[in-house]
Protein backbone atom coordinates (compact mmCIF):
# COMPACT_ATOMS: atom_id res chain seq x y z
CA UNK A 1 0.00 0.00 0.00
CA UNK A 2 2.76 2.37 1.08
CA UNK A 3 4.46 1.72 -2.39
CA UNK A 4 1.55 2.20 -4.58
CA UNK A 5 1.22 5.75 -2.62
CA UNK A 6 4.76 6.58 -3.19
CA UNK A 7 4.69 5.10 -7.16
CA UNK A 8 1.38 7.27 -7.01
CA UNK A 9 2.98 10.05 -5.95
CA UNK A 10 5.83 10.39 -8.09
CA UNK A 11 4.16 9.58 -11.24
CA UNK A 12 2.27 12.59 -10.42
CA UNK A 13 4.83 14.80 -10.01
CA UNK A 14 6.74 13.21 -13.25
CA UNK A 15 3.49 14.32 -15.02
CA UNK A 16 3.69 17.86 -13.47
CA UNK A 17 7.02 18.53 -13.90
CA UNK A 18 6.49 17.14 -17.65
CA UNK A 19 3.19 19.73 -17.86
CA UNK A 20 5.40 22.40 -16.60
CA UNK A 21 7.85 21.87 -18.99
CA UNK A 22 5.17 21.35 -21.97
CA UNK A 23 4.08 25.01 -20.99
CA UNK A 24 7.65 26.27 -21.22
CA UNK A 25 8.09 24.75 -24.54
CA UNK A 26 4.73 26.23 -25.40
CA UNK A 27 5.60 29.74 -24.33
CA UNK A 28 9.22 29.59 -26.27
CA UNK A 29 7.49 28.34 -29.74
CA UNK A 30 5.00 30.92 -29.28
CA UNK A 31 7.99 33.74 -28.70
CA UNK A 32 9.79 32.18 -31.74
CA UNK A 33 6.61 32.58 -33.70
CA UNK A 34 5.69 36.14 -32.64
CA UNK A 35 9.24 37.09 -33.50
CA UNK A 36 9.14 35.49 -36.73
CA UNK A 37 6.36 37.24 -37.59
CA UNK A 38 7.89 40.57 -36.35
CA UNK A 39 10.94 39.55 -38.82
CA UNK A 40 8.20 38.90 -41.80
CA UNK A 41 6.36 42.74 -41.32
CA UNK A 42 10.60 43.94 -40.75
CA UNK A 43 11.06 42.72 -44.43
CA UNK A 44 8.16 43.57 -45.81
CA UNK A 45 8.75 46.98 -44.46
CA UNK A 46 11.89 47.04 -46.17
CA UNK A 47 10.89 46.01 -48.82
CA UNK A 48 8.17 48.90 -49.56
CA UNK A 49 10.89 51.07 -48.11
CA UNK A 50 13.70 50.38 -50.87
CA UNK A 51 10.75 50.80 -53.81
CA UNK A 52 9.37 54.48 -52.20
CA UNK A 53 12.92 55.56 -51.44
CA UNK A 54 13.95 54.69 -54.80
CA UNK A 55 11.02 56.38 -56.27
CA UNK A 56 10.62 59.41 -53.56
CA UNK A 57 14.97 60.33 -53.94
CA UNK A 58 14.73 59.77 -57.63
CA UNK A 59 13.13 63.02 -58.82
CA UNK A 60 14.72 65.49 -57.24
CA UNK A 61 18.42 63.91 -57.40
CA UNK A 62 17.23 63.74 -61.59
CA UNK A 63 16.24 67.77 -61.04
CA UNK A 64 19.78 68.24 -59.69
CA UNK A 65 21.56 66.81 -61.98
CA UNK A 66 19.49 67.53 -64.83
CA UNK A 67 19.96 71.69 -63.48
CA UNK A 68 23.23 70.95 -62.67
CA UNK A 69 24.83 69.98 -66.44
CA UNK A 70 23.08 72.68 -68.08
CA UNK A 71 24.62 75.01 -65.89
CA UNK A 72 28.28 73.33 -66.81
CA UNK A 73 27.57 73.44 -70.23
CA UNK A 74 26.61 76.94 -70.08
CA UNK A 75 29.60 77.90 -67.61
CA UNK A 76 31.68 80.18 -70.31
CA UNK A 77 28.49 81.69 -71.66
CA UNK A 78 28.52 85.05 -70.47
CA UNK A 79 24.60 85.33 -72.42
CA UNK A 80 23.33 82.55 -70.39
CA UNK A 81 20.63 84.57 -68.16
CA UNK A 82 18.61 81.82 -66.35
CA UNK A 83 21.58 80.88 -63.92
CA UNK A 84 19.76 82.27 -60.74
CA UNK A 85 16.63 80.39 -61.58
CA UNK A 86 19.00 77.13 -62.35
CA UNK A 87 20.34 76.92 -58.99
CA UNK A 88 17.13 78.04 -57.12
CA UNK A 89 15.45 75.01 -58.58
CA UNK A 90 19.03 72.91 -57.14
CA UNK A 91 18.61 74.18 -53.70
CA UNK A 92 14.78 73.45 -53.91
CA UNK A 93 15.06 69.97 -54.56
CA UNK A 94 18.22 69.72 -52.53
CA UNK A 95 15.98 70.94 -49.32
CA UNK A 96 13.39 68.54 -50.76
CA UNK A 97 15.56 65.69 -50.25
CA UNK A 98 16.93 66.86 -47.24
CA UNK A 99 13.29 67.10 -46.09
CA UNK A 100 12.38 63.83 -46.55
CA UNK A 101 15.68 62.36 -45.14
CA UNK A 102 15.08 63.79 -41.99
CA UNK A 103 11.54 62.29 -41.62
CA UNK A 104 13.05 59.03 -42.47
CA UNK A 105 15.84 60.04 -39.47
CA UNK A 106 13.10 60.61 -37.53
CA UNK A 107 10.84 57.69 -38.31
CA UNK A 108 14.16 55.44 -37.12
CA UNK A 109 14.67 57.06 -33.74
CA UNK A 110 11.43 56.86 -32.50
CA UNK A 111 10.00 53.09 -33.94
CA UNK A 112 13.42 51.95 -32.39
CA UNK A 113 12.72 54.36 -28.88
CA UNK A 114 16.27 55.99 -28.78
CA UNK A 115 14.69 58.61 -27.53
CA UNK A 116 13.53 59.93 -24.29
CA UNK A 117 10.58 62.08 -23.35
CA UNK A 118 11.29 65.62 -21.65
CA UNK A 119 7.71 65.74 -20.25
CA UNK A 120 6.92 69.02 -18.79
CA UNK A 121 3.43 70.86 -18.70
CA UNK A 122 2.53 72.18 -22.63
CA UNK A 123 0.43 75.11 -23.02
CA UNK A 124 -1.45 73.99 -25.74
CA UNK A 125 -2.79 76.74 -26.99
CA UNK A 126 0.03 78.99 -26.97
CA UNK A 127 1.95 76.28 -28.77
CA UNK A 128 -0.94 75.62 -31.69
CA UNK A 129 -0.69 79.35 -32.25
CA UNK A 130 3.47 79.23 -32.67
CA UNK A 131 2.88 76.87 -34.96
CA UNK A 132 0.04 78.22 -37.27
CA UNK A 133 2.32 81.46 -37.47
CA UNK A 134 5.27 79.64 -38.56
CA UNK A 135 3.01 78.73 -42.11
CA UNK A 136 2.29 82.38 -42.18
CA UNK A 137 4.25 82.81 -44.87
CA UNK A 138 3.22 79.85 -47.01
CA UNK A 139 -0.19 80.30 -46.08
CA UNK A 140 -0.50 83.60 -47.37
CA UNK A 141 1.15 83.07 -50.62
CA UNK A 142 -2.08 80.55 -50.86
CA UNK A 143 -4.10 83.35 -49.58
CA UNK A 144 -5.19 80.91 -47.07
CA UNK A 145 -6.84 81.80 -43.80
CA UNK A 146 -5.79 80.10 -40.26
CA UNK A 147 -8.10 80.10 -36.84
CA UNK A 148 -7.11 78.95 -33.31
CA UNK A 149 -10.54 77.91 -31.57
CA UNK A 150 -9.59 77.30 -27.67
CA UNK A 151 -11.47 77.36 -24.73
CA UNK A 152 -10.87 79.86 -21.89
CA UNK A 153 -9.79 76.97 -19.63
CA UNK A 154 -8.17 74.08 -20.74
CA UNK A 155 -6.95 70.69 -18.29
CA UNK A 156 -3.26 71.01 -18.11
CA UNK A 157 -1.42 68.52 -20.12
CA UNK A 158 2.07 66.82 -19.63
CA UNK A 159 4.38 66.30 -22.97
CA UNK A 160 7.41 66.11 -24.77
CA UNK A 161 7.02 70.01 -26.06
CA UNK A 162 9.27 69.35 -29.08
CA UNK A 163 7.78 66.25 -30.19
CA UNK A 164 4.36 67.40 -29.55
CA UNK A 165 5.19 70.91 -32.19
CA UNK A 166 6.65 67.91 -34.63
CA UNK A 167 2.88 66.49 -34.33
CA UNK A 168 1.42 70.13 -35.22
CA UNK A 169 4.01 70.94 -37.51
CA UNK A 170 3.38 67.62 -39.80
CA UNK A 171 -0.55 67.98 -38.99
CA UNK A 172 -1.06 71.22 -40.18
CA UNK A 173 1.63 71.02 -42.92
CA UNK A 174 -0.29 68.62 -44.37
CA UNK A 175 -3.73 70.71 -44.31
CA UNK A 176 -1.74 73.85 -45.77
CA UNK A 177 -0.75 71.06 -48.69
CA UNK A 178 -3.81 69.96 -49.12
CA UNK A 179 -6.25 72.76 -48.71
CA UNK A 180 -7.05 74.97 -51.31
CA UNK A 181 -5.56 78.46 -52.73
CA UNK A 182 -7.96 80.81 -50.50
CA UNK A 183 -8.94 77.26 -48.21
CA UNK A 184 -9.47 77.49 -44.33
CA UNK A 185 -7.22 75.83 -41.78
CA UNK A 186 -8.71 75.48 -38.24
CA UNK A 187 -6.57 74.04 -35.39
CA UNK A 188 -9.15 73.65 -31.96
CA UNK A 189 -8.58 72.45 -28.46
CA UNK A 190 -11.42 71.01 -26.18
CA UNK A 191 -11.62 68.73 -23.74
CA UNK A 192 -12.59 64.95 -23.51
CA UNK A 193 -13.12 62.51 -20.75
CA UNK A 194 -9.63 61.34 -19.61
CA UNK A 195 -7.91 63.28 -22.52
CA UNK A 196 -7.59 66.90 -24.16
CA UNK A 197 -7.94 67.13 -27.68
CA UNK A 198 -6.74 68.96 -30.68
CA UNK A 199 -8.06 68.67 -33.85
CA UNK A 200 -6.34 70.18 -37.25
CA UNK A 201 -8.91 70.98 -40.27
CA UNK A 202 -8.57 71.47 -44.10
CA UNK A 203 -11.13 72.22 -46.42
CA UNK A 204 -9.39 70.12 -49.23
CA UNK A 205 -10.46 67.02 -50.94
CA UNK A 206 -10.76 64.89 -48.55
CA UNK A 207 -9.29 61.71 -47.71
CA UNK A 208 -11.17 59.09 -49.64
CA UNK A 209 -13.20 56.57 -47.26
CA UNK A 210 -11.36 53.18 -47.75
CA UNK A 211 -8.21 54.72 -46.91
CA UNK A 212 -9.13 56.59 -43.81
CA UNK A 213 -7.86 54.13 -41.51
CA UNK A 214 -4.44 53.05 -43.29
CA UNK A 215 -3.54 56.48 -43.67
CA UNK A 216 -0.97 55.86 -40.42
CA UNK A 217 0.75 53.13 -41.81
CA UNK A 218 4.28 53.56 -42.81
CA UNK A 219 5.43 54.41 -46.59
CA UNK A 220 1.18 54.97 -46.82
CA UNK A 221 -0.16 57.63 -48.69
CA UNK A 222 -3.64 57.93 -49.96
CA UNK A 223 -4.78 57.00 -53.44
CA UNK A 224 -4.74 59.90 -56.00
CA UNK A 225 -2.17 61.65 -54.27
CA UNK A 226 1.20 60.37 -54.41
CA UNK A 227 1.82 61.31 -58.04
CA UNK A 228 0.92 65.35 -56.58
CA UNK A 229 2.75 65.57 -53.42
CA UNK A 230 5.96 64.89 -51.96
CA UNK A 231 7.44 62.76 -49.19
CA UNK A 232 8.00 59.32 -47.80
CA UNK A 233 4.83 58.54 -46.88
CA UNK A 234 6.10 58.81 -43.03
CA UNK A 235 4.58 61.96 -41.78
CA UNK A 236 1.66 60.67 -40.73
CA UNK A 237 2.87 57.88 -38.94
CA UNK A 238 5.49 59.44 -37.10
CA UNK A 239 2.41 61.47 -35.99
CA UNK A 240 1.15 58.08 -34.56
CA UNK A 241 4.36 56.90 -33.24
CA UNK A 242 4.93 60.78 -31.19
CA UNK A 243 1.51 60.23 -29.85
CA UNK A 244 1.34 56.82 -29.04
CA UNK A 245 4.17 57.36 -26.99
CA UNK A 246 2.75 59.99 -24.89
CA UNK A 247 0.23 57.07 -23.96
CA UNK A 248 -2.49 59.02 -26.25
CA UNK A 249 -4.43 58.32 -29.99
CA UNK A 250 -5.10 59.97 -32.79
CA UNK A 251 -8.11 59.78 -35.08
CA UNK A 252 -8.82 60.71 -38.31
CA UNK A 253 -12.35 61.86 -39.93
CA UNK A 254 -14.18 63.24 -43.31
CA UNK A 255 -15.73 66.32 -42.53
CA UNK A 256 -19.22 66.88 -43.87
CA UNK A 257 -18.65 70.53 -45.08
CA UNK A 258 -15.73 68.70 -47.19
CA UNK A 259 -12.08 68.60 -46.35
CA UNK A 260 -10.23 66.18 -43.47
CA UNK A 261 -9.67 66.41 -39.68
CA UNK A 262 -6.84 64.75 -37.47
CA UNK A 263 -7.65 64.72 -33.80
CA UNK A 264 -4.70 64.32 -31.40
CA UNK A 265 -6.00 62.92 -27.88
CA UNK A 266 -3.46 63.40 -25.22
CA UNK A 267 -3.74 62.56 -21.81
CA UNK A 268 -5.06 64.62 -19.24
CA UNK A 269 -2.57 65.64 -16.36
CA UNK A 270 -3.77 64.04 -13.48
CA UNK A 271 -2.38 65.39 -10.16
CA UNK A 272 -1.40 62.69 -7.13
CA UNK A 273 -0.61 64.90 -4.27
CA UNK A 274 -0.35 61.61 -2.15
CA UNK A 275 0.04 57.94 -2.77
CA UNK A 276 -1.12 54.47 -1.38
CA UNK A 277 1.08 52.79 0.81
CA UNK A 278 4.25 51.69 -1.71
CA UNK A 279 7.82 51.72 -1.61
CA UNK A 280 8.01 52.26 -5.45
CA UNK A 281 6.20 56.04 -5.51
CA UNK A 282 6.60 56.07 -9.24
CA UNK A 283 4.75 53.93 -9.98
CA UNK A 284 2.07 53.88 -7.60
CA UNK A 285 1.19 57.01 -8.88
CA UNK A 286 1.17 55.41 -12.49
CA UNK A 287 -1.20 53.30 -11.10
CA UNK A 288 -3.97 55.80 -9.53
CA UNK A 289 -3.08 57.84 -12.72
CA UNK A 290 -4.46 54.94 -14.82
CA UNK A 291 -7.00 53.75 -12.67
CA UNK A 292 -8.79 57.49 -12.80
CA UNK A 293 -7.94 57.73 -16.86
CA UNK A 294 -9.75 54.02 -17.32
CA UNK A 295 -12.27 54.52 -15.28
CA UNK A 296 -13.07 58.19 -16.45
CA UNK A 297 -12.52 57.72 -20.28
CA UNK A 298 -15.49 54.23 -19.72
CA UNK A 299 -18.00 56.54 -18.43
CA UNK A 300 -17.12 59.77 -20.43
CA UNK A 301 -16.49 61.45 -17.13
CA UNK A 302 -14.59 64.77 -17.66
CA UNK A 303 -13.52 64.90 -13.64
CA UNK A 304 -12.38 61.82 -10.88
CA UNK A 305 -10.98 62.26 -7.83
CA UNK A 306 -9.42 58.52 -5.90
CA UNK A 307 -9.95 58.05 -2.33
CA UNK A 308 -8.23 55.69 0.08
CA UNK A 309 -9.17 54.79 3.57
CA UNK A 310 -6.34 56.22 6.01
CA UNK A 311 -5.01 54.20 9.24
CA UNK A 312 -7.02 56.41 11.54
CA UNK A 313 -10.21 55.28 9.13
CA UNK A 314 -10.54 58.94 7.62
CA UNK A 315 -11.44 58.87 3.97
CA UNK A 316 -8.77 60.82 2.30
CA UNK A 317 -8.55 62.38 -1.77
CA UNK A 318 -5.02 60.71 -3.17
CA UNK A 319 -5.37 61.67 -6.76
CA UNK A 320 -7.52 63.51 -9.34
CA UNK A 321 -8.10 65.10 -12.91
CA UNK A 322 -9.96 67.28 -14.55
CA UNK A 323 -11.24 69.56 -11.60
CA UNK A 324 -10.14 72.59 -13.92
CA UNK A 325 -11.83 74.89 -11.19
CA UNK A 326 -9.24 73.81 -8.87
CA UNK A 327 -5.57 74.44 -8.27
CA UNK A 328 -5.00 71.13 -6.30
CA UNK A 329 -7.09 69.39 -3.03
CA UNK A 330 -6.53 71.14 0.49
CA UNK A 331 -3.34 69.42 1.84
CA UNK A 332 -4.90 66.71 4.57
CA UNK A 333 -8.81 67.24 3.41
CA UNK A 334 -10.82 64.10 4.96
CA UNK A 335 -14.11 63.30 3.79
CA UNK A 336 -17.24 62.05 5.57
CA UNK A 337 -16.67 58.25 6.08
CA UNK A 338 -20.20 57.63 4.45
CA UNK A 339 -19.04 56.58 1.05
CA UNK A 340 -22.83 56.24 0.08
CA UNK A 341 -23.14 60.30 0.60
CA UNK A 342 -22.09 61.53 -2.63
CA UNK A 343 -23.73 64.96 -1.69
CA UNK A 344 -21.68 65.47 1.56
CA UNK A 345 -18.79 64.22 -0.26
CA UNK A 346 -19.43 67.07 -3.29
CA UNK A 347 -19.61 69.27 -0.79
CA UNK A 348 -16.34 68.48 1.12
CA UNK A 349 -14.41 68.72 -2.41
CA UNK A 350 -16.55 72.09 -3.45
CA UNK A 351 -17.72 70.18 -6.60
CA UNK A 352 -20.83 71.92 -8.09
CA UNK A 353 -24.10 71.66 -7.30
CA UNK A 354 -27.13 73.17 -6.68
CA UNK A 355 -28.68 70.65 -4.22
CA UNK A 356 -28.39 66.61 -3.29
CA UNK A 357 -30.33 65.80 -5.64
CA UNK A 358 -28.52 67.41 -8.18
CA UNK A 359 -25.31 66.32 -6.84
CA UNK A 360 -26.31 63.11 -6.93
CA UNK A 361 -27.55 62.99 -10.69
CA UNK A 362 -24.23 64.68 -12.17
CA UNK A 363 -21.30 63.26 -9.53
CA UNK A 364 -21.37 59.36 -8.68
CA UNK A 365 -19.41 57.41 -6.07
CA UNK A 366 -17.44 53.96 -7.39
CA UNK A 367 -16.31 51.51 -4.86
CA UNK A 368 -13.45 49.60 -5.85
CA UNK A 369 -13.07 45.57 -5.52
CA UNK A 370 -15.45 43.43 -4.27
CA UNK A 371 -14.70 42.94 -0.51
CA UNK A 372 -15.43 44.74 2.05
CA UNK A 373 -13.94 47.29 3.07
CA UNK A 374 -13.49 48.42 -0.09
CA UNK A 375 -10.08 49.06 -1.58
CA UNK A 376 -11.11 52.47 -2.29
CA UNK A 377 -13.30 54.53 -3.75
CA UNK A 378 -13.64 56.55 -7.28
CA UNK A 379 -15.77 59.98 -7.71
CA UNK A 380 -16.57 61.04 -10.68
CA UNK A 381 -18.47 63.89 -12.83
CA UNK A 382 -18.78 66.43 -15.02
CA UNK A 383 -19.99 63.98 -17.87
CA UNK A 384 -19.62 64.69 -21.46
CA UNK A 385 -22.46 67.12 -23.06
CA UNK A 386 -23.20 67.53 -19.33
CA UNK A 387 -25.39 63.93 -19.07
CA UNK A 388 -26.31 62.36 -15.99
CA UNK A 389 -25.61 59.30 -14.49
CA UNK A 390 -28.31 56.40 -15.36
CA UNK A 391 -29.07 53.19 -13.78
CA UNK A 392 -27.29 51.33 -16.95
CA UNK A 393 -24.14 53.93 -15.98
CA UNK A 394 -24.49 52.61 -12.59
CA UNK A 395 -24.06 49.19 -13.88
CA UNK A 396 -20.93 50.27 -15.73
CA UNK A 397 -19.36 51.48 -12.89
CA UNK A 398 -19.89 48.70 -10.71
CA UNK A 399 -17.92 46.43 -12.86
CA UNK A 400 -15.34 48.79 -13.86
CA UNK A 401 -15.19 49.59 -10.02
CA UNK A 402 -14.33 45.43 -9.67
CA UNK A 403 -11.40 46.04 -12.45
CA UNK A 404 -10.08 48.61 -10.83
CA UNK A 405 -9.99 47.44 -7.08
CA UNK A 406 -7.94 44.40 -8.85
CA UNK A 407 -5.64 46.65 -10.25
CA UNK A 408 -5.16 48.44 -6.92
CA UNK A 409 -4.94 44.98 -4.53
CA UNK A 410 -2.21 43.52 -7.48
CA UNK A 411 0.19 46.10 -7.79
CA UNK A 412 2.50 45.53 -5.03
CA UNK A 413 2.92 41.86 -6.51
CA UNK A 414 2.97 42.87 -10.10
CA UNK A 415 3.40 46.96 -10.76
CA UNK A 416 4.38 46.66 -14.20
CA UNK A 417 2.11 43.97 -15.25
CA UNK A 418 -0.74 45.63 -13.60
CA UNK A 419 0.15 49.12 -14.95
CA UNK A 420 0.21 47.46 -18.89
CA UNK A 421 -2.94 45.30 -18.25
CA UNK A 422 -4.75 48.83 -17.46
CA UNK A 423 -2.93 50.57 -20.18
CA UNK A 424 -4.02 47.71 -22.65
CA UNK A 425 -7.68 48.40 -21.75
CA UNK A 426 -7.34 52.10 -22.68
CA UNK A 427 -5.86 51.32 -25.81
CA UNK A 428 -8.52 49.05 -27.07
CA UNK A 429 -11.38 51.18 -25.93
CA UNK A 430 -9.82 53.98 -28.56
CA UNK A 431 -9.83 51.56 -30.75
CA UNK A 432 -13.48 50.69 -30.86
CA UNK A 433 -13.32 47.51 -29.71
CA UNK A 434 -16.70 46.88 -27.56
CA UNK A 435 -15.78 45.81 -24.16
CA UNK A 436 -17.14 47.63 -21.23
CA UNK A 437 -19.35 49.75 -22.96
CA UNK A 438 -23.16 49.80 -21.17
CA UNK A 439 -24.86 47.88 -24.51
CA UNK A 440 -22.09 45.12 -23.77
CA UNK A 441 -22.79 44.60 -19.98
CA UNK A 442 -26.56 45.38 -20.55
CA UNK A 443 -26.83 42.53 -23.06
CA UNK A 444 -24.64 39.99 -21.20
CA UNK A 445 -26.38 40.47 -17.64
CA UNK A 446 -30.09 40.45 -19.12
CA UNK A 447 -28.56 36.98 -21.11
CA UNK A 448 -26.91 35.78 -17.97
CA UNK A 449 -30.43 36.18 -15.93
CA UNK A 450 -32.86 34.77 -18.74
CA UNK A 451 -30.83 31.45 -18.87
CA UNK A 452 -30.79 31.41 -14.74
CA UNK A 453 -27.04 32.47 -13.62
CA UNK A 454 -26.37 32.91 -10.36
CA UNK A 455 -25.76 36.84 -9.24
CA UNK A 456 -22.23 35.77 -9.02
CA UNK A 457 -22.00 34.01 -12.57
CA UNK A 458 -23.58 37.22 -14.08
CA UNK A 459 -21.14 39.24 -12.73
CA UNK A 460 -18.23 37.03 -14.00
CA UNK A 461 -19.80 37.27 -17.26
CA UNK A 462 -19.72 40.94 -17.49
CA UNK A 463 -16.65 40.93 -16.04
CA UNK A 464 -15.60 39.09 -18.97
CA UNK A 465 -17.24 41.08 -21.42
CA UNK A 466 -15.08 43.91 -20.09
CA UNK A 467 -11.94 41.87 -20.97
CA UNK A 468 -12.39 39.78 -23.38
CA UNK A 469 -10.42 41.31 -26.67
CA UNK A 470 -7.48 42.85 -24.82
CA UNK A 471 -5.38 40.78 -27.21
CA UNK A 472 -6.52 42.97 -29.89
CA UNK A 473 -4.01 45.34 -28.74
CA UNK A 474 -1.17 43.15 -30.20
CA UNK A 475 -3.15 42.39 -33.62
CA UNK A 476 -0.93 44.52 -36.29
CA UNK A 477 -2.99 47.11 -38.20
CA UNK A 478 -2.06 45.42 -41.55
CA UNK A 479 -4.10 42.41 -40.83
CA UNK A 480 -7.10 44.04 -39.45
CA UNK A 481 -7.26 46.93 -42.34
CA UNK A 482 -6.13 44.94 -44.80
CA UNK A 483 -8.39 43.46 -47.94
CA UNK A 484 -6.42 40.47 -48.71
CA UNK A 485 -7.06 37.39 -47.50
CA UNK A 486 -5.59 36.06 -44.71
CA UNK A 487 -2.48 33.99 -44.94
CA UNK A 488 -2.00 31.11 -42.53
CA UNK A 489 0.43 33.16 -40.46
CA UNK A 490 -2.06 35.85 -40.24
CA UNK A 491 -5.38 34.14 -39.18
CA UNK A 492 -2.72 31.96 -36.51
CA UNK A 493 -1.92 35.48 -35.33
CA UNK A 494 -5.77 36.35 -35.13
CA UNK A 495 -6.88 32.87 -33.73
CA UNK A 496 -4.41 33.73 -30.78
CA UNK A 497 -5.24 36.94 -29.36
CA UNK A 498 -7.63 35.42 -26.49
CA UNK A 499 -4.39 33.76 -25.37
CA UNK A 500 -2.35 37.09 -25.88
CA UNK A 501 -5.39 38.69 -23.64
CA UNK A 502 -4.92 36.59 -21.09
CA UNK A 503 -1.41 36.98 -20.21
CA UNK A 504 -1.97 40.84 -20.88
CA UNK A 505 -4.42 40.85 -18.29
CA UNK A 506 -3.27 38.08 -16.23
CA UNK A 507 -3.27 40.70 -13.01
CA UNK A 508 -6.95 41.25 -13.20
CA UNK A 509 -7.81 37.75 -13.61
CA UNK A 510 -7.97 36.35 -10.35
CA UNK A 511 -11.06 33.88 -10.77
CA UNK A 512 -10.59 30.09 -12.87
CA UNK A 513 -13.69 30.65 -13.91
CA UNK A 514 -13.40 34.08 -15.44
CA UNK A 515 -10.54 32.55 -17.68
CA UNK A 516 -12.26 29.90 -18.85
CA UNK A 517 -15.23 32.34 -19.77
CA UNK A 518 -12.96 34.36 -21.61
CA UNK A 519 -10.89 31.60 -23.17
CA UNK A 520 -13.69 30.28 -24.93
CA UNK A 521 -15.55 33.31 -25.58
CA UNK A 522 -14.60 33.43 -29.48
CA UNK A 523 -15.58 31.94 -32.13
CA UNK A 524 -12.66 31.19 -34.58
CA UNK A 525 -11.81 33.51 -37.85
CA UNK A 526 -14.02 31.71 -40.21
CA UNK A 527 -16.93 32.01 -37.93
Amino acid sequence: MVLLNTSSQKTAGELGERDRRLERLTADLDRLRAENRTLVRLNRLQGRFVGMASHEFKTPLTSITAYTDALIQQADNPDFERGDEFLGVIRNEAARLLRMINRILDFSRLEYGSRLLQRETVDLADLGGEVLASFGAVMDERRQTAELVAPTVLPGCKADADLLRQVLVNLVGNAVKYAPVGGHVRLSLFEEAATVAVEVADDGPGIPVQDLQRVFAEFYRASGTAAATEGAGLGLSIVRHIVYLHGGHVTVRRRQSGGTAFTVHLQKQVEVPRCIESDDQSNCAAIQRNVLRLLAEFTGSRAAVLIRRKEDDLLQPVAHLGLTSHHGLPEGLSLPTDPNDTAAWCRALGLDGDDDRGLKERWLVVPMGTGEPAEGWVLLGRRMAGGVFGPRNRDQVRVLGRLAGRALAAFPEEPVRTLEALRVLLRIHWRGVPTATTDALDLAASLGRSVGLSPTAVSRLEDAVALHDAGMDRIEDDILLGTDTLSEDDREEVDRHVALGLDLLAPLLTDEDLVHVIRHHHERWDG
